[in-house]
């Protein structure tokens, strides 16, 4: 068993600092903060921000020796999970697309390509067992002590993020509050182990801050598998860690029924049987694809067309599901049997390989419980960049391999290697590298400023400055298809109030938007109100019963097609359509009102 450390030689309580090369000690602290970088005014203010933080710690990682290497048994499990995605995405009805990755979460190539990263700059640098370990822990302490800061000030309604939680569950920082949770636990799980047996206050304080966090989260599933990995880091390390852990379980415990709404959820079961309804809705999308998939961020275009109203109901009618909330059928449906075997190949080298690490120090320990207890909560949610950047770089430190040792010919026994050798290319090719995705994310970073700004002049009916905003976004992001999607969609609220110009350009960036995913709802549903303000209902009609086959519990797509059958002549078909959308959703208030001003409106032309 390794000597636990004791309060004086803590590094965590001043002295001297270790000795850890500064570009390595930069990209350690980068990537552990990054978790908590938005950007200020933007519409998705959460993920791009985060991976342009993350490649510029790359960049340094690049930049400092390589004390590390992910195995090659990982690395080639991850160029043939690459490789099969890329062929899943080709075989596709959307290659692009599905190649860039969709919004929200835009989990294509580049951005599972900066996930393996964030793996590749942890184990170069941040190698536990060595000094790098320490600043790792120095590093999580201050982003778990950050984190707290901005959950607590959200959860009071001062959030500085321009936003409160509004009893809403907080997320803060992260957008999100299960990925608040999951980072809330994954840096419990790393520091505990390590504070509990070192009793150094700052490490013990950063634990406890992120079980504040972990409790206003009010995120059940982090919860539970922390609970688990404490238990599991007192059976695997030594038995005198019992009583501590106990201790921080009781601690969690408080914390949690402190919170109204982390109490609340306790014993609510919505959320989990909504889970299991749309576990089962998926099972049978498998069941109709169950060799090649779908193809990667397929599954939002797809899952319209099996949804039940009971599932409609659960989460509203404006809301629509781009995962299904289970790893396992995510990489099911995108790559098929052959992606999930490559994924199951991954997770079997990542398992043997850290729990040897695991046995080696108390900082291993806690990286393995943390990277299982990740990999646990994402069989009940999604993958996203907020927390998975964090899990993957964490992963890394974990899988990391030492130099072999070289023989010394004066000496019988090898000489030790801090650091591997590398060609002299590999180094600046890896800088230019990271360089470049940087400013790939930069200009990712301004579209979303640039679309929050369009949206906003939108709202206020200044289609002359949104016009002008919606482009810039365009521009500064090419491949993405879906901004055009989301300008489509904030352009039909103008064009729904009469408004032809707005009508005319929702029309064109609607197409513009179909053209890489036929599909997509919304561009489809800003396509059929654009051609009902242009006074083309028969055309309209076409487009909504398109809409409603590929979705065909959606009620706003049946009171749209309702709406363009009356402007046709068919009043008994209109009628129809707006019964079945209070069928769908009997407190859809538009349903409703639209069905009354049907019944005391004069018959429509054509009709007696």
């Amino acid at each position: 068993m390794v000597t636990a450390r004791t309060r004086r030689n803590s590094p965590m309580r001043g002295g001297r600092r270790p000795g850890v090369d500064r570009h390595a000690r930069t990209a350690i602290w980068l990537a552990s903060l990054s978790t908590l970088v938005w950007i200020p005014g933007g519409f998705s203010r959460f993920v791009f921000a985060k991976l342009l933080v993350l490649t510029i710690a790359c960049a340094f990682g690049a930049l400092a020796p390589r004390t590390g290497r992910l195995p090659r048994q990982i690395t080639w499990t991850l160029v043939a999970g690459a490789a099969l995605f890329t062929l899943a995405a080709l075989l596709g009805s959307t290659p692009l697309p599905s190649l860039v990755g969709r919004w929200p979460r835009y989990e294509g190539l580049p951005m599972l390509g900066l996930y393996a990263a964030a793996a590749w700059l942890g184990a170069r640098v941040g190698r536990h067992g060595t000094r790098a370990g320490v600043e790792l822990e120095r590093a999580l302490c201050w982003t778990a002590w950050l984190l707290f800061a901005f959950s607590a000030l959200d959860a009071i309604g001062i959030s500085p993020l321009g936003q409160s939680s509004n009893g809403v569950r907080s997320g803060s920082v992260l957008g999100n509050a299960t990925d608040q949770g999951v980072v809330a636990m994954l840096t419990i799980l790393v520091l505990a182990p390590v504070a509990l047996e070192s009793l150094d206050r700052a490490q013990l304080t950063a634990v406890a801050a992120s079980i504040g966090t972990l409790a206003i989260s009010a995120s059940r599933m982090p919860m539970l598998v922390t609970v688990l990995g404490l238990v599991a880091i007192a059976l695997g390390r030594d038995r005198r860690l019992v009583r501590p852990v106990l201790g921080a379980i009781g601690v969690l415990v408080v914390a949690v029924l402190a919170v109204p709404e982390s109490r609340d959820r306790l014993l609510s079961g919505a959320t989990v049987s909504g889970r299991w309804l749309q576990w089962k809705l998926t099972l049978g999308m498998v069941g109709d694809h169950p060799l090649l998939g779908l193809g990667p961020s397929r599954y939002v275009d797809a899952f319209g067309r099996h949804e039940t109203h009971q599932w409609v109901r659960f989460t509203g009618i404006h809301t629509y599901a781009d995962s299904p909330h289970d790893v396992v059928l995510q990489v099911w449906l995108a790559g098929g049997i052959p992606l999930l075997l490559a994924a199951c190949v991954l997770a079997f080298w990542v398992a043997r390989i850290g729990y040897h690490a695991a046995r080696q120090s108390a900082l291993g320990l806690g990286l393995f419980v943390a990277v299982t207890g990740y990999a646990v909560v994402m069989l009940a949610n999604f993958t996203i960049a907020c927390s998975t950047c964090l899990a993957a770089y964490l992963a890394g430190c974990l899988l990391a391999e030492a130099p072999p040792p070289v023989p010394d010919p004066k000496e019988r026994k090898p000489r030790p290697v801090t650091a591997f050798t590398e060609p002299g290319w590999y180094r600046p090719v890896a800088v230019g590298v990271a360089s470049l995705a940087s400013v790939a994310l930069l200009l990712g970073c301004v579209s979303e400023i640039a679309l929050q700004r369009g949206m906003v002049a939108a709202g206020r009916g200044d289609l002359t400055t949104a016009r002008h905003d919606f482009a810039t976004a365009r521009a500064l992001r090419p491949l993405d298809s879906d901004v055009s999607m989301l300008e489509a969609q904030t352009l039909a609220a103008l064009a729904n109030r009469g408004d032809r110009a707005a009508a005319d350009l929702t029309a064109a960036i609607a197409r513009q938007s179909l053209r890489r995913t036929p599909t997509t709802y919304a561009s489809l549903l800003a396509l059929g109100t654009a051609r009902l303000t242009q006074n083309r209902p028969a055309d309209a009609l076409t487009i909504f019963t398109r809409l409603t086959d590929a979705y065909p519990m959606r009620p706003d797509a049946f009171v749209q097609r309702g709406i363009a059958k009356y402007g046709t002549g068919d009043t008994t078909g209109a009628r129809a359509d707006l019964e079945r959308a209070r069928w769908i959703a009997p407190r859809y208030r538009l349903a409703k009102e639209v069905l009354r001003r049907l019944r005391t409106a004069a018959p429509a032309p054509g009709q007696p």
